[in-house]
């Protein structure tokens, strides 16, 4: 197995020095203070083709970058402050970038020919997202609309406001013309949509449904018979809306997972299908206005042509939830998808035939982390169940072992040496009933192991665990079962060990002491408790309910838990666990928060992992005087884990928004206590 592992390492670095040596080396770009790399490129949310189509523009969590179809090339575009794209527009000389976020009102102008940030427009609304923009035909005037149906004209130099207005509607999804001139508005609990047109300040009719066709009601009439009851109308909710290029299709999607097409003018349904199963994400129309994609969370992608009222072939090629289409705006044929399993696309929807995978790196939200044991490479587990390995040195992405995919990972995690990895997950259907979005899981019954880097599969687990911890020495694991167990099993034969009787039913945490002689479980909801694992000899811990984050000192002598009242550190004596200190008091309560903390390599200091008016820094304590001595800032979402390379001198911290940053902890340290 040792000799196999070489070659599969060796393969990888040969492999990750060919794919990525044409890359251009984004993984310094725009770090914040005492960040030293950054690995993996966020959470994908907006593409969009140049005007020439031979750039595409991806809008995601940190930032926006920036592929030429042609050559394989990537620009990282970011500023400080930097915010979460949704939305982006093109100029039509294809000479400027603008960009729109989530919760900080601010739309940046990039200059694409030099790549710099040129100008900020700055919103009169603070915390609203904009969610569609566009340039008017003179490449100087940009059209935004933002959630809270405000249509803004600005002349972007100087970043003055031309023009603002709002128009009365509220809980709706809204769509912008190409040429900034309409306002598609769809009710998101009711099937109304309706035109507003800046021209005259008002919306227009409702559109209207082609009436269901029913052969019984027909008959009947027909007959004479007794008419049946009045059906009851159905009222299917908007979630997405787009305008084609021309201005004369409206296309819809629905609660009930249906696309339809109406027509502006008259008000009157064109077309309407059911090919998806589940929610759909995004609407997209070709420049030519003859074809419809449409995207969702069943990873599939519809294309329907417009003239023939006729389906494409299905493209089915990715392997999460959809996010982002856009058809090229010089070949009706070309669709770009980005998906949340991490890769942006190029298809034929013509044929449906996939044309290259022009990007990837774009992982989704980090959940679990690890170091290998010389500290040369640095695995990340993401929320779908999918493997990163990362080149700690230069920042370069490893080809990853193939797990099975999973929609939604309940179990993930690493041995402390990143040599196992385990996950268990669930399958999820997000359908649209009546005025509401359901999703419903179906629960993997087996955990499964592999041996990192190679990806085999080492052995299998039955049951639903609730969380799953190894031991430092990689012999046992432990499981929190549903059932109210926590079992011991043999790493290496799949033997069951042992097992203790917890409480039935809740989300529970399971963690071993680094000196493996301690096992703690800990949970909202549930009890924390400790034993000892050779005798399992319970210790008793304070009573403190609802603890969120259970961590070990490194020499196994203290723990510290985490609360909805703050931090509490006690001490793991021989027979008893005494309560010390509060490192840290909250002043408001955020219980059910997805907090993560962690003692530094010496136990002088603690780390945690939090959020405070939409920034996510990690504070740092020192663990003594309990005062903080430094917060580091750098992620646009929550912070799920946090580890340090076994040396001490790297500090790794994953997101939600889809990004690891690697934190130089020696000089991070060294700064804070000048």
């Amino acid at each position: 197995m040792k000799i196999k592992n070489l070659f599969y390492l060796t393969f990888f670095l040969i492999a990750a020095i060919c794919l990525n040596g044409f890359a251009q080396d984004n993984t310094k770009a725009g770090l914040p203070e005492g960040a030293i790399t950054r690995l993996g490129k966020g959470i994908i949310n907006a593409i969009e083709f140049s005007p020439d189509g031979s750039r595409l523009a991806v809008g995601t969590e940190i930032g926006v970058w920036l592929y030429a179809i042609n050559d394989d090339k990537e620009k990282l575009l970011i500023s400080n402050p930097h915010q979460p794209i949704r939305s982006l527009a093109f100029s039509s000389d294809g000479k400027t970038l603008a960009c729109g976020g989530r919760n900080n009102s601010i739309i940046q102008l990039w200059d694409l020919e030099t790549s710099t940030h040129v100008n900020s427009l700055t919103l009169p609304h603070k915390y609203y997202d904009v969610t569609a923009l566009t340039f008017m035909s003179n490449n100087r005037t940009l059209v935004s609309l933002d959630a809270n149906a405000h249509i803004i004209e600005w002349d972007i130099y100087p970043g003055k406001i031309v023009s603002k207005t709002k128009f009365d509607e509220t809980d709706t999804e809204t769509a912008l013309s190409s040429d900034g001139k309409k306002v598609v508005s769809g009710d998101v609990k009711e099937s109304v949509i309706r035109i507003w047109d800046k021209n005259t300040a008002s919306f227009g009719k409702s559109f209207k449904s082609k009436p269901k066709s029913s052969l019984k009601k027909s008959l009947s009439k027909i007959l004479g018979g007794k008419q049946p009851e009045k059906e009851k109308k159905e009222k299917l909710g908007v979630q997405e809306l787009a305008i084609s290029p021309n201005g004369l299709i409206v296309g819809s999607a629905h609660d009930d997972n249906s696309v339809k097409l109406w027509d502006t003018e008259t008000k009157s349904e064109l077309i309407s299908h059911y090919e998806h199963s589940e929610m759909i994400n995004r609407l997209s129309f070709s420049s030519d206005n003859t074809r419809l994609a449409s995207c969702g969370t069943d990873e599939t992608i519809i294309v329907w042509d417009i003239e023939k009222r006729k389906q494409h072939p299905k493209l089915i090629r990715h392997k999460d939830n959809i996010k982002a289409i856009a058809f090229s705006p010089v070949d009706r044929e070309i669709l770009a998808s980005g998906s949340a399993d991490g890769t942006v696309r190029l298809w034929n929807t013509t044929t449906g035939k996939e044309l290259a995978i022009i990007a990837t790196g774009h992982i989704s939200s980090v959940k679990t982390l690890a170091f290998t044991a010389d500290n040369a490479m640095l695995c990340s587990g993401a929320s779908n169940g999918t493997v990163q390995i990362w080149d700690v040195r230069t920042g370069k992405e490893f080809p990853s072992p193939s797990f099975p995919h999973q929609d939604t990972t309940t179990v993930i995690g690493f041995s402390s040496d990143a040599t196992l990895f385990a996950s268990n997950g669930v399958e999820t259907k997000v359908k649209s009933e009546g005025n509401t979005t359901i999703a419903t899981w179906s629960e993997n019954t087996e955990t499964k192991f592999w041996m990192m880097p190679t990806g085999d599969e080492l052995t299998t687990f039955k049951g639903n665990a609730l969380d799953i911890t190894f031991s430092p020495d990689n012999k046992l694991a432990a499981f929190g079962l549903r059932e109210g167990l926590i079992v011991f099993f043999d790493v290496n034969s799949g033997e069951l060990l042992h097992s203790i009787e917890v409480e039935k039913g809740f989300k529970r945490k399971v963690v071993f002491s680094p000196n493996g002689k301690l096992i703690a479980t800990y949970g909202a909801r549930v009890s924390t408790r400790m034993w000892y694992t050779d005798t399992l000899k319970e210790i008793s811990p304070p009573q403190i309910d609802n603890v969120n984050e259970l961590v070990f000192s490194p020499d196994s002598k203290q723990i510290a838990l985490h609360h909805a009242e703050g931090i509490e550190l006690c001490s793991v004596m021989e027979t008893e666990i005494k309560q010390l200190k509060t490192v840290k008091s909250h002043t408001q309560k955020h219980q059910f928060y997805p907090y993560a903390i962690l003692f530094s390599p010496d136990g002088k200091y603690l780390l945690e992992a939090t959020t405070s008016w939409l920034e996510y820094p990690i504070q740092i304590w020192d663990v003594e005087d309990g005062k903080k001595v430094a917060s580091l800032n750098g992620h646009k979402q929550w912070i799920h884990a946090l580890a340090f390379s076994h040396d001490g001198k790297i500090l790794a911290s994953g997101s939600s928004d889809g990004t690891v940053l690697l934190w130089n902890w020696d000089k991070i340290i060294a700064d804070a206590t000048e």
